[in-house]
């Protein structure tokens, strides 16, 4: 197998996971915008790169559904960082 087998990214797309955000609910889904994890040089102990996603979430009540919307887009990068978490971790336990 050559280097194209695995996938080195820093978004949240890996594992037979693809998370991402998809506010128009289309089915060209393949390249909707997905958060980015900044990169940190590797330790002694990872020998390779280390990849954090932080995301606050400190969601607000609400007090109508356009105000509903708008909180929920202005956490999405926290949102779709536990999803991929999540899925991920789904993939490898069952």
């Amino acid at each position: 197998m050559g280097d194209s087998f695995w996938r080195t990214t820093n978004t949240t797309w890996g594992n037979n996971v693809f998370a991402h955000e998809n506010w128009d609910g289309r089915n060209a889904w393949m390249y909707n915008r997905r958060p980015e994890g900044s990169v940190e040089a590797p330790t002694d102990i990872t020998f390779t790169p280390l990849v954090k996603f932080s995301y606050p979430y400190a969601p607000n009540p609400p007090d109508t559904e356009e105000d509903s919307m708008a909180e929920a887009q202005s956490h999405i990068n926290a949102i779709v960082t536990q999803l991929f978490y999540t899925s991920n971790m789904a993939h490898d336990l069952f």
